[in-house]
């Protein structure tokens, strides 16, 4: 029989991490050109409104979950443009880091250094409930 090959909790990190970077700036550079897609539209609607001006526009806000019922670590929430249906924003709520779970304890003398250095990398961006969660995000990013 063979067993599935189980991939090293530091290797899968390192991956997630890779993974992460360049899905931050893919997403970036994606929102950008949305956004200036956007505005080039409504700019050709209204020759009024100029490049750099902040303009109130319609949009569609929804919020999905990695499982049912409101009990997911993960929450995926996108603002969409009314009149184009470009993505303009997508936040990424998680309340769970594996590296957390797996941290040493509080009262370890390590756990402050640990922490400090585990901070800029943590996965965990919100510590509330999940059913808060798309209110919570909708006033952020407005």
């Amino acid at each position: 029989m063979d067993s599935p090959h189980v991939m090293h909790l530091k290797t899968y990190q390192r991956i997630v991490k890779q993974v992460w970077s360049h899905k931050d700036l893919a997403t970036s550079t994606s929102q950008l050109q949305a956004v200036e897609a956007v505005h080039e539209l409504y700019h050709e609607c209204d020759p009024i409104i100029g490049c750099d001006d902040i303009i109130d526009i319609p949009v569609s806000y929804d919020s999905t979950w990695h499982k049912r019922g409101h009990t997911s670590h993960f929450d995926v929430d996108i603002i969409v443009d009314h009149m184009t249906g470009l993505v303009l924003d997508i936040a990424v709520l998680n309340n769970y880091c594996q590296a957390c779970k797996t941290a040493p304890s509080e009262e370890d003398l390590l756990f402050l250094t640990w922490k400090e250095k585990h901070a800029p990398d943590c996965g965990c961006n919100y510590t509330g409930r999940s059913t808060d969660r798309s209110t919570w995000t909708l006033v952020i990013t407005r």
